[in-house]
């Protein structure tokens, strides 16, 4: 049918960027913070001096206090998907409860819900509806996850815009940190690693007026790799505290790159919802695995 000839781009790189942002995340990876227009190989940015580790504890605090305090929002979005010259943009809604969920359902022509991705402590699930395919992944079976500490806790706070240290599910310390000033912002980096980590590279542009977190930048200081980015958007109150209305995920590969804008309309708080969780027909789609889908990003990557 015309329709699925037009949508099934939309999944196909709904699942490339959501799966290259996994592999950067758990890959020994350079990275490329787009939005900033500023790489992090090789960069070495160093706070000095007893003032400075200071002004570091004052930081980490502030940026922490415009943390929400609330377990559930809701949003209606328009996504705007770019992949190797295409672009299509679909709707849909965002759903996150903290410590349990985060649902991203996507919709086309106003109405055909295309696909779903839930994120939960246990495992990522996505939903292909034009295919007819699912894919539940613990996230102990992704490559690199259980030595670095990445998982749930990474990609809720992400979503929530907030700061984050690998493998600590609580709220980070000032001590977590080492920070270095660039212009107007501040640049946050982790001031312990295992020796796990040490490769990966995990920095957070900070708004030195404001203490908003702009943007969060994933993946390790080896060359020939992968690149992540989350940036930041249009702040505006939620309960009283600021939270991002745009988001955009940038994840690049070689020569490609994948870019997912997300405009949250209508986001408000809601901690009435109850399980979000989705329930599959198994003999109306087919479970298909982690490397059944990485084939198919391969394939696509590799033209």
């Amino acid at each position: 049918m015309k329709h699925t000839t037009l949508l099934y781009p939309i999944t196909h790189v709904l699942f490339a960027t959501f799966m290259l942002t996994l592999l950067a995340c758990g890959s020994h990876r350079k990275v490329v913070s787009e939005g900033a227009g500023e790489t992090l190989a090789g960069e070495q940015e160093s706070a000095a001096g007893s003032s400075t580790e200071a002004k570091n504890l004052s930081v980490v605090s502030l940026v922490n206090a415009n943390r929400q305090v609330v377990s559930g929002l809701r949003s209606r979005m328009s996504m705007r998907l770019a992949a190797d010259g295409r672009e299509v943009t679909v709707g849909g809604t965002l759903k996150m409860k903290r410590d349990e969920i985060i649902q991203l359902q996507l919709t086309a022509l106003g109405l055909l819900e295309v696909g779903r991705l839930e994120l939960t402590p246990e495992e990522l699930f996505v939903q292909d509806k034009i295919n007819k395919r699912y894919a539940r992944i613990k996230w102990t079976e992704l490559p690199g996850v259980q030595d670095t500490g990445i998982g749930f806790s990474t990609f809720q706070s992400l979503f929530w815009n907030e700061l984050f240290v690998w493998g600590k599910q609580t709220m980070p310390a000032e001590d977590d940190f080492k920070v270095s000033h660039k212009k107007q912002n501040e640049v946050l980096e982790p001031a312990h690693v295992t020796a796990a980590q040490r490769k990966l590279a995990l920095r957070f542009l900070v708004d030195a007026a404001d203490h908003l977190l702009q943007q969060t930048s994933v993946g390790s200081t080896e060359k020939n790799a992968l690149s992540f980015s989350c940036g930041y958007q249009d702040f505006t109150p939620i309960d009283g505290r600021p939270f991002p209305h745009q988001l955009s995920l940038t994840v690049a590969s070689g020569k490609r790159t994948y870019r997912a804008d997300i405009t949250f309309n209508r986001l408000q708080v809601d901690e009435s919802m109850g399980r979000l969780a989705t329930s599959v027909n198994s003999l109306s789609y087919k479970q298909v695995t982690f490397e059944e889908i990485m084939n198919m990003i391969t394939k696509h990557t590799s033209r």
